[in-house]
C-alpha cells in the first residue's frame, strides 16, 4: 500500500469553490477511480464524481488529473508519485465537485447534424459516425480555442463532421462542408493540438480538422474567420 495525498478541487452552490485534501492509502495497481471510491468510502461520502463502465469505454469518469484530462478508471494512481490533484473538466459548467454539466458538449456535438442521411447518424448511434469516439468531452476541456470562442463546436464535433462528410452524397457533403467553413466550425481551430494529447482513445482529431479544411479549400468555400 502507498500513501497518496489527494487534493480535490470541489464546488457546490452553498460552499462555493475550495480545495480539500485527503490522505489515502492505495495499492500499487489502483486507478484514480479507485482512489475516488476510497475517499467516499473511508473519508468523505459527500464527494461527488461520475463513473459507469470502469473499463474506459463510456468516458463518464473523465476529469482533469494533475492538470491533464484523463479517464479516472484508466489512469494509474501510482503515476502521481504520492500526490495528485483532481479537478472537473474545463470549459463546462460545474454542477458539484468533479461532476460537470455535459449539455454544452453534446449541444455542440448535435450541431453537426445529418443532412437527411437517415437515423443511422443520430447521436445515440454515434459510434459508426465517429469511429472510436466515446464522447467523453476531454478534447473540449483541453481546447484553448473553446475557452475563448464559446461558439466553436469543438474537436469531437468536427471529427464527427468529417465522418459524415465521408459517408454522404456529394451534394450533402458539400452542404455540410459549407456550414462548417466558419469560425464556429473548422476555422475556429488554430492547430494548438491540445485535443490530441487529451483524447484517451488517441483519435486523429487534428488530422480530421485539417482534412475538413483541405476539402473546404478544394471546393472553394469562403472562409469566415475571426
Amino acid at each position: 500500500m502507498n500513501d497518496v495525498r489527494v487534493s480535490v478541487r470541489r464546488f457546490d452552490t452553498e460552499a462555493g469553490r475550495r480545495v480539500h485534501g485527503y490522505d489515502v492509502q492505495v495499492s500499487d495497481t489502483a486507478s484514480v477511480l479507485d482512489v475516488l471510491r476510497s475517499i467516499v468510502a473511508e473519508h468523505d461520502p459527500t464527494l461527488s464524481f461520475r463513473s459507469a463502465c470502469r473499463v474506459g469505454m463510456c468516458g463518464t469518469c473523465t476529469i482533469v488529473i494533475d492538470g491533464k484530462e484523463g479517464l479516472a478508471c484508466q489512469t494509474a494512481a501510482a503515476d502521481s508519485a504520492g500526490a495528485m490533484t483532481l479537478e472537473p473538466l474545463r470549459n463546462l459548467p460545474v454542477i458539484k465537485d468533479l461532476v460537470v454539466d455535459s449539455s454544452p458538449f453534446f449541444d455542440r456535438y448535435r450541431a453537426i447534424a445529418p443532412q437527411g442521411t437517415g437515423p443511422s447518424h443520430s447521436v445515440e448511434t454515434s459510434s459508426m459516425a465517429t469511429g472510436d469516439c466515446i464522447t467523453c468531452g476531454a478534447c473540449l476541456s483541453a481546447c484553448t480555442m473553446a475557452a475563448v470562442n464559446k461558439s466553436f463546436v469543438g474537436p469531437a464535433a468536427l471529427f464527427r463532421g468529417l465522418r459524415l462528410v465521408e459517408e454522404e452524397s456529394a451534394e450533402d457533403a458539400a452542404s455540410r462542408l459549407r456550414g462548417l467553413a466558419d469560425s464556429s466550425g473548422m476555422y475556429g481551430c488554430r492547430g494548438h493540438l491540445d485535443c490530441v494529447s487529451a483524447c484517451p482513445k488517441g483519435l486523429p482529431l487534428a488530422e480530421a480538422i485539417h482534412k475538413l479544411k483541405r476539402l473546404a479549400i478544394s471546393r472553394s468555400f469562403s472562409v469566415v474567420s475571426s
